[in-house]
């Protein structure tokens, strides 16, 4: 089963915006799709756990599309591991975890749009 969540993200006059899911998800990432409203100016979005501080998508590209990420690698690189599990459909798990929601680097304007999580497995509270 695929739990999913969305939530409304809203910034102004160019300051940053760190907002957090309503659920608290216990399962596996399945993925994230940020679906725009008005933003005017390009910027990143961060998506981590709110205490374990694992980052599940980093640095994406917000602009004036839609961008949607289905994860599917190991959140920590070490020596050949990322060559030896290349292709593997390995996801990240969450355990009694809230999304922390982080969009910097605007420029201008008000912005909106709507982040979807997707969360498969156990539960959502």
């Amino acid at each position: 089963m695929i739990v999913t969540e969305a939530v409304t993200i809203t910034t102004t006059g160019g300051t940053g915006s760190t907002q957090y899911s309503s659920k608290v998800f216990d399962g596996y990432i399945h993925g994230f799709q940020f679906e725009n409203s008005d933003l005017t100016s390009t910027g990143t979005i961060t998506l981590s756990g709110e205490t374990n501080g694992i980052t599940y998508w980093n640095a994406i590209t917000a602009t004036t599309g839609n961008v949607e990420n289905y994860p599917r690698e190991v959140p920590v690189e070490t020596s050949g591991a990322s060559t030896a599990l290349a292709g593997q459909d390995i996801r990240f798990p969450i355990s009694n975890e809230r999304v922390k929601i982080t969009l910097a680097g605007l420029s201008t304007g008000i912005t909106s749009g709507t982040l979807r999580i997707f969360v498969e497995g156990a539960k959502a509270g």
